[in-house]
């Protein structure tokens, strides 16, 4: 008899389970049948700007994020007590970022950095330019 009656709640439940998806789903409308198409105004993506510096901060690059403009005029300067580098990043006679300022030390690694990352890319470049093509012909 224990069986029965458990058996029987369940059946009940589950059928109020159904029936309240069904009121639910008869609720619902498909607003693309029944509504004309307005494009949105606002992009979808929120495109953020670097976070910090490029100079040291350890930030990976992406190929979705695009170079600074070529507007953009990275200038170097050292401070007046000599202390520090400025790093400023100018549209015309505006800061595009605010500046950065750099120990001497951090300067002088970051400037290696570069001048190691422009290397190596210029010799991939290079030997990618003499390794033949499927025909045996070299790329240049």
């Amino acid at each position: 008899m224990l069986k029965s009656i458990t058996y029987n709640l369940q059946a009940k439940f589950i059928g109020f389970l159904m029936l309240a998806v069904a009121f639910w789903s008869y609720g619902q409308t498909d607003t693309s049948k029944t509504e004309k198409y307005k494009p949105s105004t606002k992009p979808t993506y929120k495109f953020e700007d670097r976070n910090g510096d490029s100079y040291g901060s350890g930030s990976g690059s992406s190929p979705m994020i695009l170079p600074d403009p070529s507007k953009v005029v990275k200038t170097v300067e050292l401070s007046e007590d000599g202390k520090y580098y400025i790093i400023r990043e100018k549209i015309g006679d505006i800061d595009y970022r605010p500046p950065t300022k750099m120990t001497l030390e951090q300067y002088a690694r970051y400037k290696k950095q570069q001048e190691a990352k422009t290397y190596w890319k210029e010799n991939s470049l290079k030997q990618d330019a003499e390794r033949p093509d499927s025909a045996g012909k070299p790329n240049s």
